[in-house]
């Protein structure tokens, strides 16, 4: 209320909405303006919230801004048949999803992949970088293994200069969750979750930073397919009885498909990881003929046998033909090319490496590892050798060669096989 007087000299009362028509309303006054000035910033700000990095590959090792390259790191337990392969259909994806410059990068003769980090370093780095002096191997040595692991931990701690791994097997994959790693990691190769271990470490720990891509009951649906083929009721095997040698070749899931399908396994185990080549391909064939004689009708040939990534491999397989035995190949074009009878066909490692292209895209994009389905199911097809089938006397049926992905004879360079 405002006084005011007259020209009589008298004092009237009036209200200040009887006034000249300006209200003034105080304290409400002065919120309602506070509320309108902080409502207008919010819509102002609130498209940017979207713009913010997600969680993950974006923040990298530093606080560098997410439209900078992402340092990546290659990490294997050692050299092993598939990581060529599968590395080439990662570059390959990634290259389709417009994340590197070239995914061109040319196969080595050999099993060592550090030539094809070497050629992406230099003809294809984009959204990603490969770092140069990124490479990382074991060479399936234990004591290497333990330095190659402090070297990453210790690179990771004081450099800061990674935001990814790119690594390859079960020993790469056991050391990024034993180094509880804060940037994403993509593991290919693992041959089962289970045996290994890891399936249930990646399950104690939901906030972990690891993908694995891999196929569940592979193994077993190799050695399914083999015994469907053939009808054996004893299956030679050869390995190493060691948890890494048995986790390496899925040894439980050849045990659970004995059982399922109701046959018995022929074993015979050596040392033959990390071995001498001459040592390892000499007690492999000690290994071969001792099958041989205790009645095996066929053999499966596992991943442990290092000695057939060497020369002589047809040496090592000749008992098994001169014994009229068929044999399936874990490892592929190369031992089939050596006189292996089948194997899985040539797309399966290619198509893993795309596959894993498109869970390391989501990853950069941001979508928590825990949200990806990280099982690949391969194409199912095979490779046959038809020397090896007209010397076992083998003559395929109909129903075998529709799942044909490529003939071989063992002239051919395994490379040409797989692609």
């Amino acid at each position: 209320m405002i006084r005011s007087a007259t020209p009589d000299g008298a004092t009237h009362a009036t209200h200040p909405a009887q006034g000249s028509g300006r209200q003034t309303k105080g304290p409400c006054r002065l919120a309602c303006c506070l509320f309108r000035h902080l409502f207008c910033l919010l819509f102002l700000l609130f498209p940017c919230l979207f713009l913010l990095p997600a969680p993950g590959v974006c923040q990298g090792a530093d606080s560098d801004p997410c439209d900078r390259p992402l340092r990546a790191i290659y990490w294997e337990g050692g050299p092993f048949y598939d990581h060529k392969y599968i590395l080439q259909g990662l570059a390959q994806g990634l290259f389709r999803r417009g994340l590197v410059r070239s995914g061109a990068v040319p196969l080595p003769a050999d099993y060592n992949t550090r030539p094809m980090w070497q050629w992406l370093s230099e003809q294809a780095s984009g959204r990603i970088e490969f770092l140069a002096d990124g490479y990382y191997s074991s060479q399936w040595q234990t004591d290497r293994r333990a330095r190659m692991r402090a070297a990453i931990a210790r690179r990771l701690a004081q450099a800061r200069d990674v935001d990814l791994v790119i690594a390859f097997d079960t020993w790469s994959a056991q050391d990024a969750l034993a180094l509880n790693l804060d940037i994403p990691v993509l593991v290919c190769s693992v041959t089962t979750l289970d045996e290994s271990g890891l399936g249930k470490a990646l399950a104690a720990r939901p906030d972990h930073t690891i993908a694995i891509v891999h196929e569940r009951d592979h193994v077993y649906r190799q050695v399914q397919v083999f015994r469907t083929i053939f009808g054996f009721s004893k299956l030679g095997v050869v390995y190493e009885d060691t948890p890494s040698g048995r986790s390496l070749v899925g040894m439980e899931e050849i045990e659970r498909a004995a059982r399922d399908f109701n046959f018995s396994l022929v074993r015979c185990t050596s040392s033959l990881v990390g071995e001498d080549a001459a040592l390892a391909r000499h007690r492999l064939g000690l290994c071969h003929r001792q099958l041989v004689r205790e009645g095996a009708e066929a053999v499966f040939l596992t991943y442990s046998l290092s000695p057939l990534q060497e020369q002589g491999m047809e040496d090592v397989l000749e008992p098994l033909i001169e014994a009229g035995l068929p044999t399936f190949s874990e490892q592929g074009g190369r031992e089939v090319a050596a006189g292996a009878l089948l194997s899985s066909g040539k797309t399966d490692q290619r198509e893993l490496g795309l596959f894993a292209a498109g869970l390391l895209d989501k990853m950069i994009r941001g979508t928590p590892v825990r949200e990806l389905d990280t099982s690949f199911v391969s194409s199912g097809s095979m490779l046959i050798n038809l020397k090896t089938a007209a010397r076992i006397g083998w003559d395929p049926p109909l129903e075998v060669l529709a799942t044909v992905d490529a003939f071989v004879d063992d002239s051919q360079d395994a490379d040409a096989i797989m692609y």
